[in-house]
């Protein structure tokens, strides 16, 4: 491989692990500033001579006589030459000046999610790690941009490039979107389990197209009660698949982003759930949020949530604040010690840590 191409073909690499491992340092590919250029055409100064320092007082004359030392002969040109051609020569530094800055260019537009242009200018680059790199950045920054077929064979030729699991969660994120045929879906997934609530659905539609209602079902309502879906995807699954979601989906879901708290998400699903559950997760986010009105906002949820999991673990934070662990452990013990019922195993787990 010619020297330049092997030099940046290290430094894309470099690049891929600048991405995968946050705070890496990339050399060489540094934006250059018109400051640098300039200075790079100058040569170094020298630095200035400090004059002798001159003594306070008078100089003694004595009858020493003071040697006098001739000053060294000026170079002339013409020594100067000779001493030139006398040197060894060293062969030029290969110029990646071009491909850097081709390279740079595309590296910035795919991380700006101008996924289309940053593939356009990488075609200018001769270097297949390099061209390589800006495909993988259009992948995580702009996954549409390259479609499910060009994420896929990156997947598939490139199975040792780093982060595979998020490279697989774009893929399918744009399987979703571009709703491809039972075929590529299911061969895309194979022997794998979706990693995303885009991925869940994608591979539920296979499936319910080929006649398998039940498993289609379980995937829909799963990525219902605990996946980070846009508010389009929502409507989307809403409209393809809003007969096989419950009301007990809609609460959980409003349950699950009541924990982190994710109000949008969480009054989203309340809405669809009923006016009694948007009374109980306003006041768990506002208690969530350590609101002063989360007290009363609590107290006004119907009676019929006295013994619910998302209620009594309210309950429990607001003894807790209260410097009452007597009763925010009360709160606790009542709930029911099964994972579905508590959604965020975590979140209470932390809870009981806190009321211990």
């Amino acid at each position: 491989m010619p020297l330049a191409k092997s030099l940046l073909s290290r430094t894309a690499l470099a690049m891929v692990l600048a991405c995968a491992v946050p705070g890496m340092a990339v050399p060489g590919l540094a934006a250059t500033t018109s400051s640098d250029s300039k200075s790079s055409a100058k040569p170094t100064a020298k630095p200035a001579v400090k004059p002798a320092a001159k003594s306070d007082g008078k100089a003694k004359t004595t009858n020493t006589k003071t040697t006098n030392t001739k000053a060294a002969p000026k170079p002339t040109a013409k020594s100067a030459a000779t001493a030139a051609s006398a040197a060894p020569k060293l062969a030029p530094a290969p110029s990646l000046s071009g491909e850097h800055a081709v390279l740079r260019n595309a590296v910035t537009l795919a991380k700006n999610a101008r996924g289309s242009e940053a593939l356009a200018a990488a075609q200018q680059l001769d270097d297949p790690v390099a061209r390589n790199l800006v495909t993988w950045l259009v992948i995580r920054h702009a996954p549409n941009d390259l479609g499910f077929d060009g994420i896929a064979a990156f997947l598939r030729d490139k199975p040792y490039w780093p982060t595979q699991s998020t490279l697989r969660r774009k893929a399918e994120a744009v399987l979703f979107a571009e709703k491809r045929s039972p075929q590529v879906v299911r061969a895309f997934f194979g022997d794998q389990a979706p990693l995303t609530g885009p991925g869940k659905i994608a591979l539920a539609r296979a499936l319910a197209a080929s006649g398998d209602q039940s498993t289609a079902a379980a995937l829909v309502r799963d990525a219902w009660r605990t996946d980070d879906l846009s508010e389009s995807s929502e409507q989307t699954i809403m409209t393809e698949f809003g007969t096989m979601i419950s009301r007990a989906d809609h609460k959980a879901r409003a349950d699950h982003f009541s924990y982190e708290p994710d109000t949008d998400r969480a009054m989203r699903a309340a809405a669809r759930a009923g006016s009694d559950v948007v009374a109980l997760t306003r006041a768990r986010l506002a208690i969530a949020r350590r609101e002063a009105n989360g007290a009363a906002l609590l107290a006004q949820v119907p009676l019929t949530y006295a013994n619910d999991p998302a209620y009594l673990f309210a309950k429990s934070q607001l003894a807790r604040r209260a410097d009452k662990p007597q009763e925010a452990a009360k709160a606790l013990l009542a709930a029911p010690a099964s994972a579905e019922a508590q959604v965020d195993t975590n979140e209470w787990w932390i809870e009981r840590r806190l009321v211990a």
